[in-house]
């Protein structure tokens, strides 16, 4: 065995001891980095603009950015989850003591058609308190790490927003394929982490916010607080925010408010999905023409082995394999002009 074959080997263990060190140390804080580049994807355009703005200065523009997200995002969620918990509190209260109108009309129709069903929302309630008691400590803990997460989540940011130019270099410049196929993995990618995060985030953005309007239009209860909930539930598939508006939409009929809840069945089912049509072909790059029964199981297989960050992590691994198969043949390409 040569000197050089015995160098090649000992760079390449020292590479990949290396690299599991640093994916080690970074590990703990893959949620942070994940959250800058999902603000990276919002906001680059933004930066781009504010670089102009400020004569090419990179770092002022970087800075602009970051405080602009801030402002945008950081104090209307903490205003967001104030009043989400003030209706929260609000529900719990009138489970626990029984006034609310909802939950016994719910409670008396269920008795109605089930009568051997049982329903004590009150003890559930109870039973959910002390549960919270028992886990303040842990719950603390999380709150205190989120924290962690957004501070580190804003310098993540500036750096990636300050040296996007340069970190795309430094990939291409270590890449060991050729230029053009790396250039094209990065452009796929980039479009599926933007189509994911404006066409699915975004539209999960919109579509809770819509429904929180459509509570407070039909004089429902706490439509900050289940606007909140259909957020989240937009992200599910196929179900989307019938989750949240279908309950609804029984509850308020059993209560005898039936044109209440038929206008509010077509402001939650039927207007939502034309806003979706309407926005989601302008907020999704052309370039992502992937399968939405791909993309589906994508985000479901993400989320159930990666937990939240499954979401942008799964589409963005489907759409490198399909990126390499793609490239596949250029790479492999024998001198006679095979695969």
């Amino acid at each position: 065995m040569n000197s050089e074959h015995i160098a090649s080997n000992f760079f390449l263990a020292l590479a990949i001891v290396a690299t599991a060190l640093v994916v080690l140390i970074f590990l703990p804080y893959l949620n942070a980095i994940i959250l800058a580049i999902v603000f990276a994807i919002l906001f680059g355009p933004t930066y781009r603009e504010l670089r102009r703005l400020f004569a090419g200065n990179e770092s002022i523009a970087a800075v602009a950015a970051v405080i602009l997200a801030i402002v945008i995002v950081l104090v209307p969620l903490v205003f967001f989850a104030i009043t989400v918990f003030g209706e929260a509190q609000s529900v719990y209260l009138g489970l626990v003591s029984g006034n609310s109108p909802q939950i016994a009309t719910l409670v008396h129709a269920v008795n109605k058609i089930l009568p051997s069903v049982s329903l004590d929302f009150g003890q559930y309630a109870k039973s959910f308190l002390n549960w919270l008691l028992a886990n303040i400590g842990p719950i603390f803990s999380q709150v205190a790490g989120i924290t962690l997460t957004f501070f580190l989540s804003a310098f993540t940011l500036y750096y990636l927003l300050k040296d996007s130019q340069k970190i795309h270099e430094a990939i291409v410049k270590i890449s060991p394929l050729k230029h053009d196929d790396t250039e094209k993995i990065l452009d796929k990618l980039y479009k599926m982490a933007s189509s994911a995060v404006r066409g699915s985030l975004v539209m999960a953005v919109v579509q809770g916010v819509f429904i929180g309007i459509g509570f407070y239009l039909f004089g429902l209860p706490n439509p900050v607080l289940w606007g909140a909930t259909a957020m989240i539930c937009a992200l599910v598939p196929l179900i989307g925010v019938a989750i949240v508006v279908l309950p609804t939409v029984v509850i308020v009929w059993l209560s005898g408010n039936v044109g209440i809840a038929i206008g509010f069945a077509i402001w939650g089912l039927v207007l939502p999905g034309l806003i979706d049509d309407f926005l989601r072909p302008k907020l999704i790059d052309r370039g992502t023409n992937i399968s939405q029964l791909l993309i589906l199981f994508s985000v479901i297989g993400g989320i159930t082995v990666l937990g939240p960050l499954g979401f942008i992590l799964g589409p963005l691994a489907l759409s490198l394999f399909l990126t390499l198969i793609e490239i596949y043949p250029s790479v492999f390409k024998k001198p006679g002009g095979e695969a």
